[in-house]
């Protein structure tokens, strides 16, 4: 199965190659009737890197999202923390699992940190999180979730149930 891509994400996954390998839906444990879910990976990613123009928008104060820091830490409610603490726990066996799964909770613990930062009046501290600490570790995570998903895929069928 394979998902159509926004215009917007296609320069940029074309340039580095990679179009191909989060574009394509990667079967996944799941509930469904026959035993399996389709992940979709290129959603996965371009919901994280949105965070990132969410908080901008949040900060420079031309966003009209009431964001709340308690809310956003929570790493097991968007799509990705879902299939991590759920349908894609038994693929803790693969190497990529657990990094993943620690990067994501920094990245919603640092996005959490930059409202926090807005909220408390330290504006210029939440900008500097934000294209700091965050931006780096965004990126990280972003590679790794490819590299877990090219994992996945290699995986196939292969994966032990628990």
């Amino acid at each position: 199965m394979t998902s159509s891509v926004p215009p917007r994400w296609t320069a940029c996954w074309k340039s580095r190659n990679l179009k191909s390998l989060c574009t394509s839906s990667v079967y996944i444990p799941g509930s469904t009737s026959n035993g399996w879910n389709s992940m979709n990976w290129m959603e996965i990613i371009s919901a994280h890197v949105m965070w990132k123009q969410r908080l901008t928008a949040y900060l420079a104060g031309t966003s009209q999202e009431e964001l709340d820091p308690e809310t956003i830490k929570l790493d097991d409610r968007c799509a990705l923390g879902k299939w991590i603490y759920g349908d894609g726990k038994p693929m803790e066996v693969l190497p990529g699992y657990e990094e993943v799964r620690a990067l994501h909770a920094t990245f919603h613990q640092n996005a959490a940190q930059v409202v926090s930062l807005h909220l408390a009046g330290d504006t210029a501290g939440a900008a500097a999180l934000l294209n700091g600490d965050y931006s780096r570790l965004s990126e990280k995570l972003k590679h790794r979730i490819l590299g877990l998903s090219s994992q996945v895929k290699s995986a196939g069928s292969g994966i032990p149930r628990f």
